[in-house]
Parts: structure tokens; C-alpha cells; sequence
């Protein structure tokens, strides 16, 4: 018996909580029916990831369960709603949206992404550490209270089709103008969430998602990102 981080630290028998919801980890495993995880540090060695990480010392079963509402429409979302999403090119630039988006929602799923990132001990979250607003995360990843427009608002970007399929990397900790966000890479796109308590840069302000209607998504080429470089040396390591 263990103490679950949710359900009033009672001691329970303890599930196995994905930190990312499993889906996301079908999606890359795809036809192949394997996963495997890479290091920076060794990248000779890999680890058999079949159902992706989970972490076997935070939740029970029954808390554990009230999320999978909460990852099931992120998982839609991003996932078996893809085929939805909408390219605009306009002056040589790709951007992209998604119609009927409920950001109440949406915006659940990644603080409930958040929450239990900052709670695990696994390595691969070790910089998703939301501090101050990791119990307003948990109120809100259990349903307990709605998220305000100044709670974890996000940004999306969709990378272009191509060299972005089957990966996801380490979420990592972002700081703008002295503002923390943590970057969540899910397959095809990144997510940056604001965790701290700062207000939200002016400028952001006018672009934040809220309501229900198109979420919009930057176009982003894979290669633009910093971590491509490390993405290439394990693929020829592998």
C-alpha cells in the first residue's frame, strides 16, 4: 500500500498513471507495435517502451480513472481529429486550425499532462516543476474548479508533415522576459503552458485561445527546433 497524491493521501494500492496518456504513445508505436527510448547521454543504449512511461507511485486506480475523460479529449483533439485540421498559407508561410475546440477542456488535459509530470520522479520530467501552482493544477485537473482565461493559457504549434512523425522528446522548462512556460512535445506538435503565477506578456494576451471555436496552431518545421541535432545523432546511433 501506498499514498495516492490525489484522493486526501490515503493509503491504496497504486496504478500504472501515464504522465502522457497512453494514446500518445500508440500513435508513434503505430503498425510496428514497439516503442523505444532513447538517451542524449548513451545514445547507443535504448529501452523497450511498449506502452510508453508510467509511473507506478502517484495515483490509485479510481483517481487515475477520473483523468481519462480529461486525456480522452486531448487525445481526440490532437489525434483522431487530425485529419480536420485546416492548412492556410498566406505571404510563403504555413499556419494551421482546428474548428470547435472547447479551450475548457483542452486546456485540462495539459494542466492534468502538468500536474502529474511536476508530481512523478521519473527523469524524463524532471524540469516540469510547477512550485506555486501545483495545487491550482490539481484543483483543476480533477475537475474540482474551471481554469480561469490567466490559468495555464498555451500556445500550439503544429510541426509540418514529415520528419516530426513518431517522436516526442523530454518536456522542458522555457523562461521569456522572466516568464516560465514548459514545453510539451506530443507527437507532431509542441505546446508551451505558462506555469507560473507572472501575467501573461501583453503582446500574448491578444493571441491566447479561450472560449469554444478554432484553435489555432503555428506551422513549425521540425528541423527549427534545438533538439533536432539531438534527434539526429540517436537516429544514426540507433
Amino acid at each position: 500500500m501506498s499514498i495516492c497524491r490525489c484522493c486526501c493521501g490515503k493509503e491504496k494500492s497504486l496504478a500504472k498513471a501515464h504522465i502522457i496518456p497512453e494514446a500518445f504513445y500508440r500513435d508513434i508505436r503505430g503498425m510496428a507495435g514497439d516503442l523505444h527510448q532513447y538517451s542524449i547521454d548513451h545514445p547507443g543504449r535504448r529501452r523497450r517502451r511498449p506502452i510508453g512511461l508510467y509511473d507506478k507511485s502517484i495515483l490509485c486506480s479510481d483517481c487515475d480513472n477520473l483523468l481519462s475523460t480529461v486525456d480522452q479529449y486531448g487525445a481526440q483533439t490532437l489525434l483522431q481529429r487530425e485529419h480536420e485540421i485546416v492548412a492556410r498559407t498566406e505571404h510563403g508561410r504555413t499556419d494551421y486550425y482546428l474548428p470547435d475546440v472547447d479551450s475548457e477542456r483542452f486546456r485540462r488535459f495539459l494542466v492534468a499532462v502538468l500536474w502529474r509530470a511536476s508530481v512523478t520522479k521519473l527523469p524524463m520530467f524532471d524540469q516540469v516543476k510547477l512550485r506555486r501552482t501545483e495545487t491550482l493544477a490539481k484543483s483543476i485537473a480533477f475537475g474540482k474548479i474551471a481554469p480561469r482565461d490567466k490559468d495555464f493559457p498555451f500556445f500550439i504549434a503544429k510541426f509540418h508533415p514529415g520528419l516530426a512523425c513518431g517522436v516526442m522528446a523530454n518536456p522542458s522548462r522555457y523562461v521569456v522576459d522572466r516568464t516560465i512556460y514548459v514545453r510539451l512535445f506530443l507527437p507532431g506538435y509542441v505546446v508551451f503552458v505558462k506555469t507560473c503565477s507572472r501575467p501573461l506578456p501583453a503582446q500574448l494576451q491578444r493571441v491566447q485561445y479561450t472560449g469554444v471555436g478554432k484553435l489555432y496552431m503555428v506551422g513549425k518545421e521540425f528541423r527549427s527546433i534545438p533538439e533536432f541535432e539531438d534527434f539526429q545523432s540517436l537516429a544514426i546511433a540507433g
